[in-house]
């Protein structure tokens, strides 16, 4: 049935039963049981906290430390994984239009629900008693650790991938600080606004960048201003970025580097009242030279992948496919749009490599969308074709290597934030069979909410779903796919030369 190829068991029940009437099948009883079951656990679990708190106050109970260390090494995981039983050929039921539920799935999916507020209820139970039981020393935590909390989650696609880049801490890291935080001053030019939830088809969306306004030109030129001298002031040690490159790419950052310093002058030397457009032109290409020169900076891939898969496709770097797709208009007349990806092998090298040897063999072209709900856009399945599955793939922050195989949650690192997030409208991620983490064949989904329902830390699909790239132009199109729109092509752009093909016995 179509829960079982996505991440709606996954979602808290009160999502699933207002989202009934656009294709979830779930009967009214189990949608009772679900909202009886949490309203009990919630109640029983918020007495418990209070409880908690109480106690540690009087110390009559130890919790444990909220920064203890993860409870899983990279190393365990990669073991565990090449010792994971797998069945690749296991038969698995897919999202599908008309399918529906049975009763004994019903009532797993909502125990496996309350099991799952379970443990976040308990999680909110043991930081309230910290925070109650030594309010000073609960916050003297890093940066880092304290940003998981507070820090507002990016939702402009071209930055998660800047941050994401396997670079070190360089000299133009201030530089994009100061340029993103610009963002702001144009009204937050990443965030889809004006869009009626109820109504999906037909309201595209209005994002700030179609019409940005300057809303402090005096806030605007601070920043250029420090942007500016950031980058002067380090200009030598940015330069040195290229050491090591062959020549043809050490002269590709140099120009780069020169037209960086263009557009920095631009924005410094800006009227008191300048076109908005023309100024959001130079704060974003100004954006894209930082993250050409941080990318060109690496010299190669910068970790091994696991030889458990070695016989699997990879991308060794980051990919561009332009994806054409055949829909219709407001009036209904067929009209073609193309949406432009950045697929990541960084931080998902086997996942992206899947896709785009399939991109490459043409296995997309002249499929339907399969599905389109207002939450996702998921296409992808043909019928007869069965490949071999691949596993999990999850980069988290402060790890160098991916988690593969596993799920966060399942090895009690849900907390820990992914490189990859679903924070931005357009998020592309593989689809697979919900109850194994290792089912991804060749079903992908683009996520069509911003982050204002899936804010990065907690939301339900970060860590339970591999993400392998962003939707960087024309993403407020998808709102338009429906079911029945056929994909004309996907065609790798850009970055053919980092994919790999399996390794041969």
């Amino acid at each position: 049935q179509d829960t079982r190829s996505f991440a709606f068991r996954m979602l808290p029940q009160r999502l699933l039963v207002l989202r009934a009437g656009q294709g979830d099948h779930t009967d009214g009883g189990r949608r009772k049981m679900g909202r009886r079951a949490k309203a009990f656990l919630l109640a029983a679990l918020v007495i418990l906290s209070a409880i908690a708190a109480v106690s540690c106050l009087h110390g009559e109970i130890r919790l444990p430390s909220l920064s203890g260390a993860p409870s899983a090494s990279s190393a365990a995981t990669a073991s565990s994984f090449s010792s994971m039983k797998r069945h690749p050929h296991t038969a698995r039921v897919r999202c599908k239009a008309t399918s529906s539920s049975s009763d004994n799935i019903g009532r797993r999916r909502v125990a496996e629900d309350g099991f799952s507020w379970v443990k976040k209820m308990v999680l909110l139970g043991t930081t309230t008693s910290q925070l109650l039981s030594n309010p000073k020393g609960a916050w003297s935590k890093s940066r880092s650790e304290v940003s998981l909390l507070s820090a507002d989650p990016i939702n402009d696609p071209k930055e998660i991938l800047r941050r994401a880049l396997p670079v070190s801490p360089s000299e133009l890291d201030n530089v994009q600080a100061k340029l993103f935080q610009m963002s702001k001053i144009f009204g937050g030019s990443s965030t889809v606004i004006g869009r009626d939830s109820n109504t999906m088809r037909g309201t595209t969306g209005i994002e700030t960048t179609t019409d940005p306004k300057i809303s402090d030109i005096g806030e605007l030129k601070t920043l250029a201003r420090a942007a500016k001298g950031s980058f002067e002031r380090n200009l030598p040690e940015i330069k040195a970025m290229a050491e090591g490159l062959d020549s043809g790419r050490k002269e590709k950052m140099a120009q780069s580097i020169n037209k960086l310093d263009k557009e920095l002058s631009n924005l410094v030397s800006l009227p008191d009242n300048p076109d908005p457009r023309s100024v959001f032109g130079m704060q974003q290409s100004a954006l894209d030279l930082v993250g050409d020169i941080k990318e060109g900076s690496i010299m190669s891939f910068p970790y091994s992948i696991p030889t458990e898969l070695s016989a699997n496709e990879k991308l060794k770097g980051r990919a561009t496919a332009e994806i054409k797709v055949r829909t219709k208009d407001e009036g209904g007349k067929p009209k073609t749009v193309t949406v432009q990806v950045v697929v990541d092998g960084y931080n998902a090298p086997i996942t992206a490599g899947r896709f785009v040897s399939l991109a490459k063999n043409k296995f997309y072209d002249n499929m339907e969308i399969q599905r389109s709900d207002g939450f996702i856009v998921q296409t992808g399945q043909r019928e007869g074709v069965s490949l071999e599955t691949i596993p999990l793939e999850i980069a988290v922050e402060d790890q160098k290597t991916p988690i593969y195989g596993f799920t966060l949650e399942q090895i009690s690192r849900f907390d820990e934030r992914t490189k990859l997030p679903f924070n931005a409208l357009g998020t592309l991620a593989m689809s697979r069979n919900v109850d194994d983490a290792n089912s991804a064949d060749t079903q992908f989904f683009w996520l069509l909410k911003n982050n204002d329902m899936t804010p990065s830390g907690t939301n339900l699909l970060d860590g339970r779903f591999a993400v392998f790239g962003y939707t960087t132009e024309n993403a407020d199109a998808l709102y338009n796919f429906k079911v029945g729109d056929v994909i004309e092509s996907v065609k790798i752009v850009k970055g053919m030369e980092n994919f790999e093909s399996p390794a041969k016995e």
